[in-house]
């Protein structure tokens, strides 16, 4: 997983409400987390550093499908931040999207060639979905007998 203060700087903990949310996430209380940053949200909807806390509530939660439209606004807001694609590509990689997770990954190593945390992802990811096809291709396909000829 990466490392939720990364993005942005984020989390400035001379505000209330970044330093409780910081603290709910550290003490694994994501709903408190989650409640913070939605609170923080409705003024402010844009708010990069709310919106990962929000994404990571979620993602904690197992809640990848609620957070994926999340990581997907934080992306469109802070492109060039490779934490944003290393966080969406868990998200994606948690939902057997392993396809985009790759290409996500990939472009978190393009904006940061050094970022382990992006290059083990990718490669868990990679494993898994040659093991996908792997066993895609050893199971016979569906009405074809291959005893028969023609």
């Amino acid at each position: 997983m990466i490392p939720t203060n990364r993005l942005l700087g984020l989390l400035d903990e001379r505000r209330p409400w970044a330093k409780s949310a910081a603290d709910a996430l550290a003490a694994g209380d994501y709903e408190l987390a989650e409640a913070e940053a939605k609170t923080h949200l409705a003024g402010e909807p844009d708010h990069a550093p709310a919106l990962l806390t929000l994404a990571r509530a979620l993602l904690a939660t197992r809640r990848h499908s609620d957070a994926l439209p999340v990581l997907l606004r934080l992306r469109d807001l802070a492109p060039a931040d490779p934490t944003v694609h290393a966080t969406l590509g868990d998200c994606l990689a948690n939902t057997g999207r392993y396809g985009p997770a790759i290409h996500v990954y990939v472009e978190a190593l393009r904006l940061q060639p050094d970022f382990l945390g992006a290059v083990e992802s990718l490669g868990q990811v990679v494993a898994r979905r040659r093991e996908e096809l792997r066993q895609a291709v050893q199971e016979p396909r569906h009405g074809h007998d291959a005893t028969r000829d023609g």
